[in-house]
C-alpha cells in the first residue's frame, strides 16, 4: 500500500498585500509576491521551524522591490540561483543574494508594445533558459507569441539580453501560462481563448529542426476568469514515454461540452499522432469542478489536484488496456488540513502545488503563507488498510492501492 506519512503544516508570515505564492521546480524555495515586492524563502528554513511556530519575514533571505511607481510585478519564476521577474514594462533577470546591503545584478529587456502573460525559468550547467508569453491587441484582434531566451553562463550581468527565438500562436489566441519540463527538453504554453496546449521541443540551438504539438480539448469559456485548462504537467513514465496532464476549471456549460474534464494525453510529435483512444478524461474528479493546479509524482502513480476551495486531493493512476494512462476506480482521497480558499484569479498560480524531484514529497503553499508537506512511502508491512476515500487528518495517515510498479 502507498502510505502517506503525517503531514507537516506551517505558517509563514507574509505581507497582507501578498497575492501570489509559488514553489520552485526543485522545491528548495518558496516565493511570495505582490505588485511591488518579491520575497524568496528557503524551504529548509520552514521545515526546521518548530511545530506551531510561525516563520517570520525577517528570516527571508532574498527580496526584490520594484521602485518605479508605474511598474507592477506581474509574473515571477525562479530556478537555482536565478530569479526572473516580469513587470508591466520589462523583463528582469537577477541573481539571488543573501546580502541585503549589496544590490542585485540584473539583465533587463523592455516588453515594448507587448504585455507579459506567462514566465518560466530553467537553469542548467552552462545556460539559463527563459520562456516568456506575450500578447498585444492590434487591428481588432489579439496576437500572441512565446519567446525563448538562451542565456549563457556565466552571465555578463549589465549587458543586453540576447535576442530570443519567437514562436507565434494561432490568430486571435494568446498565451495564458508557459512552462518548461522538469528535464528541460520541452517547453509548453496553454492558451486562453482556444484552451489549447502547445508543446515544443527544446533543440540544441537556433536553426535546428524543431517539432511542435498542439493538444486541444473541448472547453466552453465565454466568461472572463480562470476557466478552461488551468494547469499543465509533463510526466515521464518508467518506460520513457511522456504524458501531458491537465487540470480544468469547468464552466457552467460543461455538460454541453463533453464534461470539460481534466485529462491525460500521450505526447506524440508529428508526423505521428496520439490515437484518440489513448487520451483519457479523468472522470473520477467529476465532483471537483474548479481545479486550479495539478502535479504528478515521478515515483508513485499519483496525480494531486488543488481546488479553488483550497482542498487537495489525490487520484490513483494506472495504465489503460487500450493505451495511455487513466485513473483507477478508487475515488479521490481529499486531505485535511487544506490550503486557504483561492477564489480570485489573482491568487491562482499552478506552481503552488509541486512534487519534489524524488516524487516522494508533495509541497503546497498559499498566498496567506500556509505551507503543507506530505511525504509518501511504500510500506507493505505498516500500510493503513482504511478506505481509500478516507480523509487525511493532521498527524495521521491513509493509503491508496500501491501503484509503484508501473507498466506504462
Amino acid at each position: 500500500m502507498l502510505q502517506f506519512r503525517p503531514l507537516i503544516a506551517s505558517q509563514i508570515q507574509t505581507s497582507k498585500h501578498c497575492k501570489i505564492a509559488g514553489i520552485s521546480r526543485d522545491c528548495k524555495h518558496i516565493l511570495f509576491h505582490d505588485e511591488k515586492r518579491v520575497t524568496v524563502l528557503e524551504t529548509s528554513l520552514v521545515l526546521q521551524s518548530a511545530p506551531g511556530q510561525d516563520v517570520r519575514v525577517s528570516q527571508i533571505p532574498y527580496s526584490y522591490v520594484e521602485g518605479r511607481r508605474e511598474a507592477m510585478i506581474e509574473r515571477v519564476a525562479l530556478s537555482g540561483r536565478w530569479l526572473a521577474i516580469s513587470t508591466s514594462q520589462e523583463l528582469i533577470i537577477c541573481q539571488m543574494r543573501t546580502q541585503a546591503s549589496r544590490a542585485p545584478e540584473m539583465l533587463r529587456r523592455s516588453h515594448g508594445k507587448w504585455e507579459p502573460t506567462g514566465l518560466a525559468l530553467y537553469e542548467r550547467d552552462a545556460q539559463l533558459l527563459l520562456v516568456l508569453g506575450q500578447r498585444k491587441h492590434e487591428g481588432g484582434s489579439f496576437q500572441g507569441r512565446v519567446l525563448l531566451f538562451r542565456i549563457r553562463q556565466p552571465t555578463n550581468v549589465g549587458s543586453s539580453m540576447p535576442e530570443p527565438s519567437k514562436y507565434s500562436l494561432p490568430q486571435n489566441d494568446i498565451p495564458k501560462e508557459v512552462d518548461i519540463s522538469f528535464d528541460g527538453k520541452l517547453f509548453l504554453c496553454r492558451t486562453e481563448i482556444h484552451n489549447s496546449v502547445v508543446i515544443w521541443e527544446l533543440v540544441s540551438g537556433p536553426g535546428s529542426d524543431q517539432r511542435s504539438l498542439k493538444i486541444t480539448r473541448r472547453c466552453h469559456t465565454p466568461e472572463t476568469g480562470p476557466f478552461g485548462v488551468t494547469s499543465m504537467s509533463i510526466f515521464t513514465s518508467c518506460s520513457g514515454r511522456q504524458y501531458l496532464f491537465c487540470t480544468t476549471h469547468a464552466s457552467t456549460e460543461r455538460w454541453r461540452n463533453g464534461g470539460e474534464w481534466p485529462f491525460c494525453s500521450p505526447i506524440t510529435f508529428p508526423p505521428e499522432s496520439a490515437p484518440e483512444r489513448t487520451i483519457h478524461n479523468l472522470e473520477t474528479l467529476k465532483d471537483k469542478r474548479c481545479l486550479v493546479a495539478g502535479a504528478v509524482s515521478s515515483k508513485a502513480n499519483i496525480f494531486a489536484v488543488l481546488e479553488t476551495s483550497g482542498k487537495i486531493s489525490f487520484l490513483g493512476l494506472k495504465a489503460h488496456e487500450g493505451g495511455g494512462i487513466c485513473c483507477t476506480d478508487a475515488p479521490p482521497c481529499t486531505m485535511e488540513p487544506s490550503l486557504s480558499s483561492q477564489t480570485t484569479q489573482s491568487q491562482i498560480c499552478p506552481s503552488v502545488l509541486r512534487f519534489d524531484p524524488s516524487g516522494e514529497k508533495l509541497f503546497a503553499v498559499g498566498p496567506d503563507g500556509k505551507f503543507i508537506v506530505v511525504h509518501f512511502t511504500d510500506d507493505q508491512d505498516q500500510a493503513d488498510t482504511s478506505s481509500p476515500s478516507a480523509n487525511l487528518a493532521p498527524r495521521s495517515s491513509f493509503s491508496l492501492p500501491s501503484l509503484l510498479k508501473r507498466v506504462f
